[in-house]
């Protein structure tokens, strides 16, 4: 659903038209990352820049990583080197 939303700005759940401005808040001064199923990526580096917040995905732990890897997702480890990257504040690990 996320990536459809991304790219068309809406997606129609029940007959109900949603928009990103539905699911998303702004606040000034704060900055909250959400990475989720993803590989990782200088784009998430990029997003997640100075965030307060950096919620990522790690399916699997380094012992896994090569399955992380078939399956397009993340290691803690992988999620660490990100955060730091990105000078995030605060990283939450999740799957």
């Amino acid at each position: 659903m996320f990536q459809e939303i991304s790219k068309k700005g809406h997606i129609t759940v029940k007959g109900e038209r949603i928009g990103i401005s539905d699911i998303t808040k702004k606040e000034p001064g704060k900055k909250f990352v959400y990475a989720t199923d993803t590989r990782p990526l200088a784009s998430t580096v990029k997003a997640a820049h100075d965030a307060d917040v950096l919620v990522h995905e790690t399916t699997y732990g380094d012992d896994l990583s090569k399955f992380a890897k078939e399956r397009k997702h993340s290691t803690s480890a992988e999620a660490a080197q990100i955060a730091k990257k990105a000078s995030a504040k605060l990283l939450v690990l999740y799957h």
